[in-house]
């Protein structure tokens, strides 16, 4: 699987986690480690930011996300 997947996979993993109030750090880590990698996505993340605006969540579930998308878009093509 290309680094590009599996960062998808586990940022969406991450997200899943500190929703569900479960232990994310290992989940980062990982996230940080494939970030950290050189490659470039073209996964849409319109969805998730307009799920973000409207989610009934905590303020710190919600800067966790915002978080973990604004690094992950890092890689994103123009």
């Amino acid at each position: 699987m290309e680094v590009k997947d599996r960062a998808i996979g586990k940022y969406l993993e991450c997200i899943t986690k500190k929703l569900l109030d479960m232990d994310v750090s290992d989940c980062t880590a990982d996230l940080d480690e494939l970030l950290s990698q050189d490659f470039t996505l073209t996964w849409s993340f319109d969805e998730i930011d307009s799920w973000l605006k409207e989610a009934d969540i905590s303020d710190d579930k919600k800067a966790f996300i915002i978080r973990l998308t604004e690094q992950i878009k890092k890689h994103k093509t123009q």
